[in-house]
């Protein structure tokens, strides 16, 4: 087989390291194995060097991927592997199933897999192996017996007593492996003939038969038996036997239906068709061309003679008579019957009474709360018929929609819509070009209408337009009590009684601390604030008045200061900040903390004007998980600058002492500090390029001796380079493999986030001709080196050796009630 070679993402970095055994080349370790090259042969090693396995005979990789868990059925996203010719199973995570010790291994089903040792089968699940390597051979009939086979002969074994309940007798044993519900007997095969065998060694049926795997059923009734070409019907209960005077045989298509009919059984007599009940009495005559029991609860079947169709129920009482031209079908879980007759529809109720005889089109549909009523169709125009309250809603609509929504319909007269409910009451009229029940958030009264692109909104408990179509937009708002309205570029608020809170003039309206909205007409115009809760508006006066994002404060500009405004209690914050005069500028709150700057200083205050972090630097940063960097101006003319950081409560925990290389100092970004968001180590810097790394506490986890740091995705450390050196260290710093190598090889080159990826053990090489090692995570060499990489993944595979004998298929989950045949 060939299998499709995927690239790798590699990149050549440094490694050196002795080693006792040498190949010809060898891959990345993926999943804890890596491929080596013998003599021109792959093998495949293990992260202590030690050969795993040598060949693979599924057309499957180990990967570095998800894999689906199941705990129920066995995996299939696995290697099937042979060391020596034994074989083995892992998942392509590289973990082991089933070590390589066996003969054979047939992984077909997803339930059991036929296991092979010494000549001895065993099966193994999910769970593990539920039987010993005893037998020759063995099929599961339920969770505690099986079908056994010993020198040829087959038999009968409890697991639970570990009892041999049926002895080495007979030539073959049948089971009906795919019925839900499981019988406790056999089919078994005795001097050419078949009978029928408890699991207690009880001839229920002698051995004078021919058997076929077709008809199979696991209840008193024995369908798949046959003598001198005729089909025999045996009850295991009664001990009746009859002829199947059909004579059909095994071969033959008895019908387009199942014999087993839900809780009945069709049973066919000189060609036709009747019903059994599950105690043995026939309910309809032998005198049907087909039955059909629908696949549903109802409790009706359906019935066809001479290609007229009509209805039974569990009586036998026909309730439809056989008129109709199709098979006449329960609908709306059997409160109403749809059938064809001469091109036209018909409808009946349960009671097989024709019912909207003035109809002659009929669908099916199903509300969202799962409602099933009965769409009319007459010419253009469409209706309903609601079986539960026997409401009809004569087609009077161009459209009618019944997905969305539990409640109502959606209806079209021409071009224009609206809702109506089940009973065909109008909730709104169908007079927009655009109805949405669902847009106005948390709200299923009121519905969003468009008439000629203008919107408004209709309440459909007051049953009537409360928001005027007049406007561009309508938009939901963080208070669900309030919408905003557009008009022409300006915005005003309602609240969901239809009243105006605030007219349509404003350029800027933004929500804040759930209460207040905060509203600005223009640049230039002075700012309001709305209590969303009292509707009372406050004017303020001040044009250059922000939102300060956290709590219900506002950050206002006035003649070059700067103060924080309390809306609620409608005053200055004063405090610390305050002292001396206002500072210049105030940040946005985030986390409870804002940056200032106050005589030309940066630092933090809370939202009680407190100081968080004196002004004491010339710049500060954003917080980062509680830390920010600080930097302060040595040279200004020629723009140098040290940097430290400081936790959340203004302590310096990495001093002022680290160079601001020109290029952050000219093209700033808070990344060059933090790198990704989610990082957990700050970034040190010198002029000359070192690099080094610290914790958010503030300890040095990296000395600043790196040209280059690279951390490893998943966290395994990180790769460093010293001049033209590599090496990786842990995530506490630690040396795992000395910055001496010219090479190392990784799994994944550095991205836009600057992470690489590597595994354990790495391949590293100290000069360029050098051999590769591979080095594990602890900095040993695990004694091997190879002259070469390779890819890890491989063209052709093995052979996987033939199963002898085929397995039978495994049993299902417990869990229904249909036979199948």
């Amino acid at each position: 087989m060939k299998y499709r070679l995927l690239a790798s993402c590699l990149l050549l970095l440094t490694g050196s390291i002795r080693a006792q055994q040498k190949y010809e080349g060898g891959s990345l370790f993926v999943q804890g194995f890596a491929r080596v090259i013998d003599q021109g042969q792959s093998i495949y090693i293990d992260s202590t060097g030690k050969i795993a396995f040598d060949t693979i005979y599924n057309d499957r990789s180990l990967s570095e991927g998800w894999v689906d868990i199941d705990t129920v059925y066995l995996p299939q996203d696995i290697l099937q592997v042979g060391l020596k010719g034994k074989q083995g199973v892992m998942t392509v995570l590289g973990k082991w199933i089933l070590p390589p010790e066996y003969d054979t291994i047939d992984t077909q089903s997803v339930e059991q897999w036929m296991v092979k040792k010494d000549n001895k089968v065993s099966l193994y699940t999910s769970k593990g192996f539920i039987l010993p390597f005893r037998f020759e051979d063995s099929n599961q009939l339920d969770s505690a017996w099986f079908a056994v086979k010993e020198n040829g002969k087959w038999g009968v074994y409890n697991k639970e007593t570990d009892q041999l309940t049926v002895p080495y007798t007979y030539e073959d044993i049948d089971y009906c492996y795919g019925c839900n519900t499981k019988g406790d007997y056999v089919f078994a095969q005795k001097d050419g003939k078949w009978g029928v065998m408890s699991f207690n060694n009880e001839i229920l049926v002698p051995f004078e038969y021919d058997h076929e795997h077709i008809n199979m059923r696991s209840d008193e009734w024995i369908e798949s038996l046959y003598k001198d070409g005729r089909k025999y019907s045996i009850n295991l209960r009664t001990k009746k036997v009859e002829i199947d005077t059909c004579e059909c045989l095994p071969t033959e298509d008895l019908s387009s239906l199942d014999t087993q009919l839900g809780n009945y059984t069709g049973q066919r007599r000189n060609g036709k068709w009747g019903l059994v009940n599950a105690q043995g009495k026939l309910i309809l005559d032998h005198v049907y061309d087909d039955i059909n029991n629908f696949g549903d609860s109802s409790g009706v079947v359906g019935i066809v003679r001479n290609e007229k169709y009509g209805v039974a129920d569990s009586t036998g009482k026909i309730i439809i008579p056989l008129a109709y031209d199709y098979w006449v079908e329960p609908q709306c879980n059997g409160a109403v019957f749809l059938g064809e007759k001469n091109g036209k529809g018909v409808a009946f109720d349960k009671t097989g009474k024709q019912i909207l005889t003035q109809y002659s089109h009929f669908k099916t549909m199903a509300l969202e709360d799962g409602t099933r009523m009965i769409s009319i169709v007459q010419g253009k125009l469409m209706g309903f018929y609601n079986p539960a309250s026997g409401k009809l809603v004569p087609p009077k609509y161009t459209t009618l929609s019944y997905y969305g929504d539990s409640h109502y319909l959606t209806i079209g007269v021409g071009d224009k819509y609206g809702y109506i409910d089940k009973e065909g009451k109008t909730i709104v009229p169908p007079i927009y070009d655009y109805t949405d029940l669902h847009y106005i958030t948390g709200n299923d009264l009121l519905v969003k209408v468009t008439l000629k692109d203008k919107m408004g909104v209709f309440d459909i408990k007051q049953q009537k337009v409360i928001i005027p179509l007049v406007y561009d937009y309508i938009s939901n708002y963080t208070d669900s009590s309030i919408l905003q309205v557009s008009k022409n570029g300006l915005n005003g608020l309602y609240d969901i009684s239809g009243k105006l809170l605030c007219p349509v003039k404003y350029k800027d309206i933004i929500p804040f601390d759930t209460v207040y909205s905060y509203l600005k007409a223009k640049d230039t115009s002075k700012v309001e604030v709305l209590n969303n809760r009292t509707h009372e508006l406050t004017k303020l006066p001040w044009d250059t008045a922000f939102v300060a994002y956290e709590g219900h404060f506002l950050l206002v500009w006035e003649h070059g200061k700067s103060f924080i405004y309390d809306i609620e209690k409608k005053q200055r914050v004063e405090g610390a900040y305050s002292k001396g005069g206002y500072p210049e500028y105030l940040g946005y709150f985030v986390n409870h903390r804002a940056s200032i700057m106050k005589n030309k200083k940066f630092g933090y205050i809370d939202p009680k004007g407190d100081f968080v972090i004196q002004p004491k630097y010339d710049y500060i940063s954003n917080f980062h998980k509680g830390v920010a960097a600080v930097y302060q101006c040595l040279d200004t003319a020629n723009r140098i600058y040290k940097y430290g950081y400081v936790d959340s409560t203004g302590r310096e925990i990495v001093p002022v002492i680290y160079d601001l290389p020109q290029q952050i100092v000219q093209r700033f970004s808070e990344e060059a500090f933090f790198g990704e968001e989610d990082a957990e180590t700050l970034v040190l810097m010198k002029n000359d390029g070192r690099r080094g790394l610290a914790g958010l506490n503030g300890r040095i986890i990296l000395p600043v001796n790196y040209d280059n740091i690279s951390p490893e995705k998943h966290g395994k450390g990180y790769l460093v380079q010293q001049g033209d050196k590599f090496g990786i260290l842990d995530t506490n710093g630690n040396e795992i493999l000395k910055p001496q190598y010219v090479d190392i090889m990784l799994n994944e080159m550095a991205g836009y986030d600057g992470k690489v990826s590597f595994s354990f053990p790495v391949m590293a090489r100290e000069g360029n001709d050098d051999n590769w090692m591979y080095i594990n995570e602890h900095g040993k060499s695990i004694g091997v080196k190879v002259a070469a990489y390779v890819d890890m993944r491989i063209l052709d595979w093995g052979e996987l050796p033939i199963i002898d004998p085929p397995v039978v298929p495994a049993p299902p989950l417990p869990g229904g009630d249909k036979e199948p045949q």
